[in-house]
Order: C-alpha cells, then sequence, then structure tokens
C-alpha cells in the first residue's frame, strides 16, 4: 500500500493533535490535582477542619452514566472546567440516559455557541413531555383552572448568566447527572411529581472570556492579591459578548441570548424558578428583602419563599453551613431573572452561593471557601428546591393557575395614541409581544374616560385616540407583568416607605 506524502504529512499531523489532546488533559489533571493540594494546605493553616463534601452520595446509581469527574479528568469543582468541557459531561448524560433526559437547542450565543435546556424528568414524563409542556400552558394562558390532577410542577435551574459567576456552572454538570443517574428513592419519587428544566450556561461567551483568562495563571493560591485574582477588565466574564449584563435585560430585551432565553421560557412556563449566582460572603436564599413588587402578589410570594428558605436552611444547618435571608436582595425591578419570572406567575429565587470564581477565595473573616465549596452549596439548594416542589405540586401548581387566571379578570389598560412617535409606538408593541403580552391596535377611532398618562395629576376626562392606537388591556394571562411594566407609578410596602422616608431624613439632618 502507497500513501502520499501529503496524505503522510496529514496522518502526521493529526497523531501530533491527538497527542496533544491526550498530554493536554494530563496535563490539566495535574493541574487541577496541584491547586487542590495547595488549597488544602492553605485552609488546613486556618485551622479549619473541613468536611469534604461528597457529590455522588445519593446511591445507588445507574450503572452506564458517566460521572462528570470521569468524562472531565478531575473532581467536579477543583478546576474550571470550559464550555467544551460541559457540553461533553452533558452530551455524555444525555446519551447513557435518554429515558430520563431530553435536550432542547434554543438558539445561539452572539459568538456562535450553542444555547441549550435540558428537560429531566421520570421515564413516563419524559415519554408524554410535549403533552406536559402543551397541558401547562393551557394553564399559564387563564385555560384551565383548576389544573389538571397528572400535571407535574416545572422547575427551571439557571446557571450563570454572569460568566464570571462560576460556581453554578460547575453545579449544572452535578445537579444533572444526580437526577438522571440517581435511584435514591427521594430523588425518583421527587421526579415522577417534577419536570426539571436545567440551563446549563445563559452566558457561554462571558464564561469562556473568564475562564480560559484565569486557568491560565491559576494555582490555587489564597494569599491576598494572588496574580490569579486579579482578571483585566478585558476579559470580564460577568457580561456577554456585547459586554451587557443580561439579569438586567429583561424588560429591555435588548441582547440575543435574551430574547432566545424569554422564548424558550415562554414555550414552557415554569412554577418555580432559580437563578443561581455567586458573589456575597454567606450564601443567601430568599425569603427577599423588601420592596417586593405588588404584581407578583405578595402574599403568595413571602409564603413560597417561606416554604422553600425553611426546606433549604434545614439542609444547610443539617451540614452545619452558614447562610443569610432577607438580606440585600429586593424583588422589586422587573428587569431581574427572579422577579420577572414572579411576574408571570413562577416562584422566581436568586440563590447566591459564596464562593466561584476564583478556585479559593478569602473571606473579609480570614476564612477561605473554594470553588468545589460554592458548588456544593448550588448543589444542596438545587436538589431541595426540586424535592420541595414534589412535596408540594398540587397547591404549588394549582396557586400558578389561579395566579394566571386571577389576571385575565383584572380591568383597565393603557391605550397609546401614534399620533406623536408612531416609530417607537412599533417598537414597544414589537417588545410587549416578545415577552408575552398581548397587544391590539384600534380600527376606527374610539373615545374613552381616561387620564392622560403623561401629564402628572392629570384629571380623568374623555380623550379620543385615532385610528391604530395600542391597546394593552391588563385583563389577560399576562396581566401581571403588564402592569408592572406600564403602570405610573407601582407601590411600595408602606413600612418599607416609612422606612426609606426615616433614613432619608435623618441623612438630610446629618448633611444640613
Amino acid at each position: 500500500m502507497t500513501i502520499s506524502r501529503g496524505f503522510q504529512k496529514h496522518l502526521t499531523l493529526l497523531s501530533v493533535l491527538l497527542l496533544a489532546d491526550i498530554n493536554g488533559a494530563a496535563a490539566q489533571t495535574d493541574l487541577a490535582r496541584d491547586a487542590t493540594a495547595r488549597i488544602a494546605e492553605a485552609v488546613k493553616a486556618t485551622g479549619a477542619n473541613a468536611k469534604a463534601f461528597d457529590f455522588y452520595a445519593h446511591t445507588p446509581y445507574r450503572e452506564g452514566v458517566p460521572r462528570p469527574d470521569t468524562v472531565l479528568g478531575y473532581p467536579l469543582g477543583t478546576w474550571h472546567s470550559t464550555f467544551y468541557q460541559q457540553e461533553k459531561v452533558l452530551a455524555a448524560i444525555v446519551a447513557a440516559a435518554p429515558d430520563r433526559v431530553k435536550m432542547l437547542e434554543y438558539g445561539t450565543s452572539v459568538e456562535g455557541r450553542p444555547l441549550r435546556v435540558y428537560a429531566v424528568s421520570s421515564p413516563a414524563n419524559i415519554a408524554r413531555l410535549e403533552q406536559i409542556r402543551a397541558a401547562n400552558l393551557t394553564v399559564a394562558n387563564g385555560g384551565a383552572s383548576p389544573p389538571p390532577p397528572d400535571l407535574p410542577a416545572i422547575v427551571w435551574i439557571n446557571h450563570t448568566i454572569h460568566g464570571s459567576e462560576t460556581a453554578s456552572f460547575e453545579t449544572a454538570m452535578a445537579t444533572m447527572y444526580t437526577l438522571a443517574a440517581s435511584d435514591a428513592p427521594t430523588i425518583r419519587t421527587a421526579l415522577d411529581s417534577v419536570v426539571v428544566i436545567i440551563n446549563p450556561i445563559f452566558n457561554p461567551d462571558g464564561h469562556e472570556r473568564f475562564v480560559v483568562t484565569y486557568n491560565a495563571a491559576a494555582i490555587g493560591d489564597a494569599t491576598d492579591g494572588a496574580f490569579e485574582s486579579e482578571t483585566p477588565w478585558i476579559a470580564a466574564g460577568r457580561f456577554n459578548h456585547n459586554r451587557f449584563d443580561m439579569n438586567r435585560d429583561k424588560i429591555a430585551q435588548s441582547q440575543p441570548e435574551t430574547r432566545q432565553e424569554t422564548a424558550e421560557y415562554l414555550r414552557w412556563m415554569p412554577h418555580v424558578f432559580v437563578d443561581q449566582h455567586g458573589q456575597p460572603q454567606t450564601y443567601f436564599f430568599p425569603p427577599n428583602a423588601q420592596a417586593t413588587n405588588p404584581n407578583t402578589d405578595r402574599e403568595r410570594m413571602n409564603r413560597w419563599t417561606q416554604t422553600f428558605g425553611r426546606a433549604n436552611g434545614a439542609a444547610f444547618d443539617s451540614r452545619g453551613w452558614a447562610y443569610v435571608t432577607r438580606e440585600t436582595y429586593d424583588l422589586f425591578y422587573p428587569g431581574y431573572l427572579d422577579s420577572f419570572t414572579s411576574l408571570m406567575g413562577a416562584v422566581g429565587m436568586t440563590y447566591e452561593t459564596d464562593g466561584g470564581g476564583e478556585l479559593v477565595t478569602k473571606k473579609r473573616d480570614g476564612t477561605l471557601t473554594t470553588l468545589r465549596d460554592a458548588a456544593a452549596r448550588h448543589h444542596e439548594t438545587a436538589l431541595t428546591t426540586v424535592v420541595t416542589a414534589a412535596k408540594n405540586r398540587t397547591t404549588l401548581v394549582a396557586d400558578f393557575a389561579t395566579f394566571r387566571a386571577d389576571a385575565t379578570k383584572f380591568a383597565g389598560g393603557v391605550l397609546i395614541s401614534p399620533e406623536r412617535d408612531p416609530t417607537r409606538m412599533g417598537e414597544l408593541a414589537s417588545l410587549l409581544v416578545r415577552v408575552g403580552v398581548e397587544v391590539r391596535r384600534t380600527t376606527a377611532p374610539v373615545t374613552v374616560d381616561t387620564a392622560l398618562y403623561d401629564v402628572p395629576g392629570d384629571k380623568r376626562g374623555a380623550h379620543t385616540f385615532p385610528v391604530g392606537s395600542l391597546i394593552v388591556p391588563y385583563g389577560q394571562a399576562q396581566g401581571h407583568l403588564a402592569r408592572a411594566l406600564l403602570e405610573r407609578d407601582t407601590a411600595l410596602e408602606p413600612d418599607f416607605a416609612a422606612r426609606q422616608r426615616r433614613k432619608q431624613k435623618a441623612n438630610a439632618a446629618k448633611n444640613s
């Protein structure tokens, strides 16, 4: 057999590339091992007696479903995984457990990386997944209250909208593996009652920009001012490719990732939404701080965040982990993921882990927390949330149905004339439709008794609007969101407003 020189050259190059890939994986494993040893020594020096977290404690597991550690080549959370590595892990799990997991691609990032969600549930629910989705949309549209008795709760867990808050990126792999592979009674029972939608990476471009830069310098150095902790601005991963913070973008819908994720969200309309972050000194989960947007139904949100908060608190107490609630994180501005989803009927919650972004972080009190620690805490709350939703499935789904159906009974709405700026009116109409709000246009002049929106204190009176005016009725299933976006004034809780006025008065006196 004769091989041409050109083909022989390509074979040689291929061999070199394969060898480089193998050697690269081995080198990365060595780096992770060395960093882990260095971090362990630093933690020991603080006098802490840290107990290692076991991501694989939900035994028994189904044979043939690969653990993330096996695919990655290093223990989860001991090194920053890249987008490509996460893809390999998730693809391997889907291939090994197709009866429990279904992958759904919904778009691409600015830099062309695929955006995907993964539906995870019992084999029976996965087999009828489209039926479940369609039935839930009927409920979400106000057409089925009470909802079907066999409708599972839908829990959406979002990861890494801020690319440099990396713990949730690692957690996504552990959570999906547990739900897809564990045969522990608690997990199997939960999956009978819940469909979990996992979005493993909202912001892949920001994550890759940060992680590739960080890994180039990482050694697991916990000292103040360590080189690996100094990220150049150009590599900052919080933002997407366009340097936009997408956790502020739900109203404007300015970024491609936001628009595509919103469209996929509207296809599912989950009952619980968790957004995993990572930046505080101590882990946070709701109940939230004031103020809460009244259009979320404050009583509803307080009741459910108490339910999930107590469950998370019990899980953390059993492990001796610290946490805080009602600190800093409010639910007022509609543009955050948690408040936006709450306005659509979900129990929207932000979980903030302590750690991540670096392999090891020194807190203000001198203690150390690692990427693995931060991922472990997110993993615990994710599973606790799924199990809690399953235990409360009937009431949770019924409350969602009531919230959506009640909105269809709202009176009033907004009328917008095209006379001043028809282009901007059209842009507003497109934006509202994009977030699922129903809009109409008048086909004849209409005279209504109303107050003018842009005239503060305007008294009600007869106003005529021309053909082509925009009508946004509040009486629709998305009425809570429509009101939050369009009402002139949104009321704060009276006690919260009174406290702010006292603070303002005290500050004014201090500075006079």
